[in-house]
């Protein structure tokens, strides 16, 4: 049940986190008293706009404080889950620690921007080194699970390609691009690419067993023609690899 505030009551609200379940909390309540509910809060918060610049600086005061600390538990626990559990980061967690960092002195005043000049730096300055740890582990684990994934259909070789693609050109984005990543990449696309004509390839093999060698010709002639179109789509304008029929 969402409780009832008398007009001014802004008990609870210490930070932007509890104004924003103040107001979904209203959010769920029909018009009539949601609308009074809205009054109360409207009114408690002009008080606080007129209470003069005393009360300004302590806000801003609590607010970069909050703010720093919110930065640094995400990168504690991002650092936390790179050594216990590296599979379970997710795009997510960066995309929330880089959200936070840039927020740490939105919406504060300079007086406190310079007064926590030092903690801010510091809290971003960790931040990038946990974001950048981060981004490394995820990506090369998305490239290693698209070099194991299972292809069975045209769009899992499509999947491939494109998780692939995204890895690589952020981590060249990033500077953090090795040659030894690069190539798993491309591992993982030839693979991908070698799909269709690897199922020529085995049904050559069983024409070729039940004494259909005019078939079986045929199927490895076909199978090089599909590796030729999907290595293109794989590797754009570059020359195509041989087909190595004793690989699968």
């Amino acid at each position: 049940m969402t409780p009832s505030y008398r007009r001014g009551d802004l008990s609870g609200l210490t930070d932007l986190p509890s104004w924003l379940t103040r107001i979904r909390e209203i959010a769920t309540l029909p018009d009539a008293e949601a609308l009074q509910q809205l009054d109360a809060l409207l009114w408690g918060a002009f008080e606080i706009a007129g209470a003069g610049p005393e009360a300004e600086r302590d806000w801003d005061e609590a607010l970069v404080q909050e703010q720093i600390q919110r930065v640094r538990s995400i990168s504690e626990r991002l650092r936390d889950t790179l050594q216990r559990r590296p599979q379970d980061l997710t795009l997510q967690d960066l995309d929330q620690l880089q959200r936070e960092t840039g927020q740490i002195d939105f919406n504060v005043s300079r007086e406190h921007v310079q007064k926590h000049a030092q903690a801010i730096a510091a809290a971003k300055a960790e931040a990038r080194e946990v974001a950048t740890q981060v981004e490394l582990v995820y990506l090369t684990a998305r490239i290693r699970d698209a070099g194991s994934l299972l292809i069975a259909t045209a769009a899992a070789v499509l999947k491939v390609y494109g998780t692939v693609n995204r890895a690589l050109e952020a981590l060249q984005r990033s500077g953090q691009l090795t040659p030894g990543l690069e190539a798993e990449g491309r591992a993982a696309k030839e693979r991908a690419a070698r799909f269709r004509a690897q199922k020529k390839l085995d049904e050559a093999e069983v024409s070729e067993a039940g004494g259909n060698a005019k078939k079986a010709t045929r199927l490895r002639a076909e199978a090089g023609v599909v590796w030729a179109q999907d290595f293109a789509k794989a590797f754009p304008g570059a020359p195509v690899a041989t087909l190595d029929e004793h690989r699968s």
